[in-house]
């Protein structure tokens, strides 16, 4: 569940952004492209997140192990 909530935060943040920064392309204005900024940080520190949590569930299973299960 906490997967979930960080992917849905995640992808609202990415939303906001693109909002954020159509707006400041369109109008101007330095508050919008602040606020695209700001979220555009908050974005990439949330995808770390997500990436690590893939990796942790990933690592995790029993079907994907470090080991090789090739068979002469």
């Amino acid at each position: 569940m906490t997967f979930l909530k960080t992917l849905g935060f995640a992808v609202h943040n990415l939303s906001r952004m693109g909002y954020y920064h159509a707006g400041a392309e369109m109008c101007g204005g330095s508050e919008r492209r602040a606020k695209a900024d700001a979220y555009r940080n908050l974005s990439n520190m949330t995808g770390g997140l997500v990436r690590m949590q893939v990796m942790d569930a990933i690592s995790r299973s029993p079907r994907f192990t470090a080991q090789s299960q090739d068979q002469l």
